[in-house]
C-alpha cells in the first residue's frame, strides 16, 4: 500500500521503478500469505466457502485490470492507478490488525536450508536461460551455463528433497493420486493466468501502442 502510493507521488522514473519493484515483490505475497492466514482463522469446514472469498477476485482482476486502469487513465491520470489501491489496502490492514487474533505456533520443525539454497539458484538460473535462450539462442554461453548449472541445482534440490527429514516440500505427497491430480491442475492453471498477465502488457505496448 505504502509503495503503491509512493508510485503514484514518483517525481521521476527512477523512483517509480523501484516503488514499482517493492509493489511487487510485496504483491506476490498476498496469496501465499493470504491462504496461510485463511487456514490458521478459520476451522476447516468453513475454509471451502471462504476460500471463495479469496480466488474469485483473484480470477476476475486479471479480466477487470485493464479496461479499469484504461478508464483510470483516459479520465484522470496515470497516478490513479496507484492509487485507487491505497484506501484498500488501508482497509485491508485495519480490517487485519482488529480483527486477526495473534497465533501460537506449535512445535517448530528445522528449516531445510540446503534444500531452500538448492531450488532457490535452480529457478532463477532456469528461468532466465529459458527466457533468453529463444531470443540469444541457446548456445550463447550465460545461457548455456544457466541452463546447466539450473538442471544441475534442481536435480540435486528433487534429490535432497526425497532423503531429508524435514524438506522444504514434502515431493512424496505428489504420490498421492488425488493430491498430484490437483496440484498438477493448479500448476497448469497458475502457469495459464501468470503468462497472461506476462503477455498482455506486452501486447498492449507493442501492438496496440
Amino acid at each position: 500500500t505504502i509503495a503503491s502510493a509512493v508510485c503514484g507521488l514518483a517525481p521521476d522514473l527512477t523512483t517509480l521503478v523501484v516503488a514499482r519493484a517493492v509493489q511487487g515483490l510485496a504483491g506476490g505475497l498476498l496469496t501465499p500469505v493470504g491462504m496461510t492466514l485463511l487456514f490458521r482463522a478459520f476451522p476447516p469446514h468453513e475454509r471451502m466457502k471462504l476460500a471463495k472469498v479469496l480466488i474469485v477476485p483473484t480470477a476476475l482482476m486479471p479480466a477487470l485490470g485493464p479496461p479499469l486502469g484504461g478508464l483510470l487513465t483516459e479520465h484522470l491520470s496515470w497516478h490513479w492507478l496507484f492509487f485507487v489501491n491505497v484506501p484498500i489496502g488501508a482497509a485491508a490492514v485495519l480490517l487485519g490488525v482488529l480483527g486477526l487474533r495473534e497465533h501460537v505456533e506449535g512445535p517448530e520443525g528445522k528449516f531445510d536450508t540446503v534444500g531452500f539454497w538448492l531450488a532457490t539458484p535452480a529457478l532463477g538460473l532456469l528461468t532466465y536461460a529459458l527466457g533468453f535462450g529463444p531470443s540469444q539462442g541457446w548456445t550463447e554461453p550465460a545461457v548455456a551455463v544457466s541452463a546447466v548449472l539450473g538442471s544441475v541445482l534442481l536435480v540435486a534440490a528433487v534429490l535432497h528433497q526425497t532423503r531429508a527429514k524435514t524438506p522444504l516440500l514434502k515431493l512424496r505427497l505428489l504420490a498421492d493420486r488425488v493430491y498430484g491430480s490437483a496440484s498438477a491442475l493448479a500448476g497448469v492453471t497458475a502457469a495459464g493466468l501468470m503468462g497472461v498477465l506476462f503477455v498482455f502488457p506486452l501486447l498492449y505496448q507493442a501492438s496496440l501502442g
